[in-house]
């Protein structure tokens, strides 16, 4: 879906956009995919960044023999419920990317153990500095009662889940 294209070409941004075909054997999909990744990438790209498994995936066979450095983006959890043969290609990805940045600290930490380079490694992660945002207001009711909204999909491995948890 081309959710943003008016914006992208609003910015001049070019926008290259590839539909699957569907194929009897899954392979060729997989494979002209790739096929039709690398062919862009080879036009007018020095860097790639992939977000999530999948689109990993797909970057890190396309940029092979390519000089394009290569980012991939962990945003899902290290324990999320991912086919082992999909999780074994993502690792492998990320031994062939240039950086891997994960969205916490913890997820960056999990990802260094598993690599042997940890120097390209890095957390982006979306918080707030607590001791910014404290106050000095004590609650001295033991009846203290908060109304809580959290916006996001609800998955396990989503931090309002586990703050909804965690206050339980």
């Amino acid at each position: 879906s081309n959710f943003f294209l008016e914006q992208l070409e609003g910015l001049k941004i070019k926008s290259h956009s590839y539909k699957q075909k569907k194929y009897h054997i899954p392979f060729l999909k997989h494979f002209f995919t790739t096929y039709a990744l690398r062919e862009v990438m080879k036009k007018d790209f020095d860097g790639i960044i992939s977000f999530m498994h999948i689109p990993s995936i797909y970057s890190c066979f396309a940029k092979v023999g390519l000089n394009s450095k290569l980012i991939v983006v962990e945003r899902n959890s290290s324990i999320a419920d991912i086919p082992l043969f999909i999780k074994i290609l993502f690792y492998f990805s990320c031994l062939i990317s240039d950086s891997i940045v994960a969205n916490s600290e913890s997820e960056a930490l999990l990802l260094r153990k598993r690599f042997f380079k940890q120097k390209k490694v890095y957390a982006i992660w979306n918080g707030y500095d607590i001791q910014k945002i404290s106050t000095n207001k004590v609650i001295e009711s033991n009846n203290f009662q908060k109304k809580l909204l959290i916006v996001g999909r609800i998955t396990f491995q989503k931090n309002g889940y586990n703050l909804v948890k965690s206050l339980k």
